[in-house]
């Protein structure tokens, strides 16, 4: 296998953002493989909620190939839109089946000194290069540069790889519902 050059970067021009919309889209359809959302109705999704600046992204040749978001009290990489403009989006049966889906997690409840990561995809061709890894780095380092003391992602009980991920990078497993278990990371002692 061919390492794979890539710089992870905060901001993204006009083009970047296009792929970068794309790429999630993969991510979001292959998390809602069972609602039948048609690819056009995520990407029109994702342009409601998602909002750039709170993301970093891993670019090869000019080229988004991952994606990771966080979140904090002030803003949420999927949190620009609002449940009217989701359902515009979408239409009202799809509307629904989100808001019954794992996906919808309801409002998130932060402790003054945590930032969330929501959100991690890197494209299937790029995939076990360090990619993810260096993207959860940098969101360490946006938490820590803020003054956030610990960072806290969920992720799914049978994803097996990415525990195992979180886990080498110093994640904790926390509490866990029926379909996710917490992790958090101190980045601030």
């Amino acid at each position: 296998m061919q390492t794979l050059s890539f710089d992870i970067q905060h901001q993204l021009n006009t083009l970047q953002s296009q792929q970068a919309l794309e790429l999630y889209a993969q991510a979001i359809c292959l998390e809602l493989h069972g609602m039948d959302l048609e690819p056009e109705k995520v990407q029109r999704l994702l342009q409601t909620v998602v909002d750039w600046r709170y993301g970093v992204y891993a670019l090869s040749a000019g080229e988004v190939v991952g994606i990771a978001g966080f979140q904090q009290p002030n803003g949420s990489f999927t949190g620009a839109g609002n449940w009217r403009s989701i359902l515009k989006a979408l239409g009202y049966k799809a509307f629904w089946r989100l808001m019954r889906s794992p996906l919808n997690h309801g409002p998130q409840h932060f402790a003054d000194s945590e930032m969330w990561h929501n959100g991690l995809y890197v494209a299937p061709a790029h995939r076990r290069q360090g990619i993810a890894k260096a993207l959860l780095q940098r969101i360490a380092d946006v938490a820590k540069y803020q003054g956030y003391q610990q960072l806290t992602l969920r992720v799914a009980h049978d994803n097996n790889t990415a525990k195992t991920l979180y886990q080498t990078l110093g994640y904790q497993p926390q509490q866990a519902t029926s379909a996710y278990q917490c992790l958090t990371k101190t980045v601030l002692n």
